[in-house]
């Protein structure tokens, strides 16, 4: 259906001119979020938070434009695509969604529904490990962004997918699903979200108090005598698997969906969040094949040193909330508001 011509509207319809200092003002500077919750923090003890979790980036400007809704205006587009990327981030025990704002867009337009995260699957048998398999099994779970190829020029670096996604926050998460084994059997691989936190026990959605929800708790699919909800859900964030290949000085190729870009990744940045997963891998699972065994077991060491790093930035991340939280709410009106129970970094 064509636009309505300007006869077609009722009222006043009035010719705008553009802002020109936001036409002229570089593009991927300015992001827009809201912090996934049905409670009411403070703001100023949000952007205190932010601030600090993101290294004080410098000249960033943050402006609360309403309930939980921040714009970030950032100086240089490097900081800006850098905190873009590395997220999902976590604000006082809950999701943050961030989005690019256009000039051309409201900020009523932007869909904080939306959040991009990354996805670990578990459990799948070998044969089942490449590629087209990684991008059907996110399609599943939302819009694919970008994939992460376990094989490195034939060297097995992970025996489970990584995927980033952007996923609907108003659909329940999904936790697994079941594959077909050559045997004409079937087995159930796990579905593990990076940094997920303050989802719903009952109803799996993002943001949702589960003290109000209405709804029955759902049930494993795997075995319905257990809760499908959970703390094991979410897992420790990951670096690149460029920082595998690169100790192995592999050159691995970067593969976007979204725009279909190629770019070599011979080094990778280390952020805030990023550390190996809690969980430990046995040796033989990373690979037994002698033809990896050197990319096995110097994965391990790595790995073991990631989540020693990966337990100090949580440890600092619990102070810097205990200390924004005890200096900013001093004679504030609004009381700071936290989640309840304990988060797992």
């Amino acid at each position: 259906m064509s636009n309505p011509t300007r006869e077609g509207y009722r009222g006043d319809v009035l010719d705008l001119q553009d802002n020109a200092e936001a036409r002229k003002a570089p593009a991927n500077q300015k992001l827009v979020g809201k912090v996934l919750t049905s409670k009411n923090l403070n703001a100023t003890t949000v952007k205190k938070f932010i601030d600090k979790m993101w290294g004080n980036p410098q000249g960033l400007v943050i402006s609360n434009t309403g309930t939980e809704s921040y714009i970030f205006n950032f100086s240089n587009q490097e900081d800006a695509k850098r905190i873009y990327n590395d997220g999902p981030w976590r604000v006082l025990g809950h999701m943050l969604s961030l989005q690019w704002w256009r000039p051309e867009v409201s900020k009523y337009e932007v869909n904080y529904d939306l959040l991009h995260i990354w996805i670990q699957i578990y459990d799948l048998s070998l044969d089942k490990i490449n590629r087209e398999n990684a991008e059907k099994i996110g399609a599943t779970v939302g819009r694919v962004i970008e994939v992460e190829d376990s094989f490195v020029e034939e060297n097995l670096l992970r025996t489970f997918f990584r995927i980033k996604v952007e996923l609907n926050t108003l659909i329940p998460l999904k936790t697994g699903f079941w594959f077909q084994r050559r045997e004409e059997n079937y087995s159930w691989a796990k579905i593990k979200y990076e940094k997920l936190c303050d989802y719903c026990y009952n109803c799996g959605r993002i943001g949702h108090d589960r003290r109000v929800c209405k709804m029955e708790m759902a049930m494993a699919v795997e075995n319905p005598e257990l809760p499908r909800y959970g703390p094991n859900l979410s897992i420790a964030g990951l670096r690149p698997i460029a920082a595998s290949a690169a100790r192995f000085d592999i050159q691995l190729q970067k593969q976007i969906n979204s725009d279909g870009e190629n770019q070599i990744w011979e080094a990778c940045e280390e952020s805030l969040w990023n550390g190996e997963s809690k969980q430990t891998k046995p040796r033989d699972e990373i690979g037994s094949n002698q033809q990896h065994g050197m990319f096995a077991e110097a994965s391990m060491i790595s790995d073991n040193q990631e989540r020693v790093e990966d337990t100090d930035k949580r440890q600092r991340l619990r102070h810097m909330e205990e200390e924004i939280a005890v200096g900013e709410n001093k004679g504030l009106d609004e009381k700071y508001v936290t989640g309840e129970g304990d988060m797992t970094y």
